[in-house]
């Protein structure tokens, strides 16, 4: 079996008027899900024949970019997701 790992594409944090320190917070926080920016995209390696991905937007639309025309199943799972926590707290 391959195991092909892939970090989330790029995306912005910044969104309605916060900075990147705000928008973070909303994210690790889940009260946001940004998109992906599709400029950075990657097919993924031979050998790849199934796609596991958290429920998050941003991991369901590179799932989706990995996947490219290869009409590979993609599962998505709650087993991935990010845990929640708040970057305010951590770094007071």
């Amino acid at each position: 079996m391959n195991v092909f790992v892939r970090k989330i594409a790029r995306y912005q944090p910044e969104h309605n008027g916060l900075d990147r320190y705000d928008g973070y917070e909303e994210i690790t926080t889940k009260r946001y899900d940004p998109p992906i920016e599709v400029s950075d995209y990657h097919s993924s390696p031979k050998g790849v024949t199934a796609i596991f991905s958290s429920n998050a937007l941003r991991a369901r639309q590179t799932a989706e970019l990995y996947e490219g025309e290869r009409d590979l199943p993609r599962i998505y799972t709650p087993l991935f997701a990010e845990v929640s926590f708040s970057i305010k707290k951590i770094t007071k």
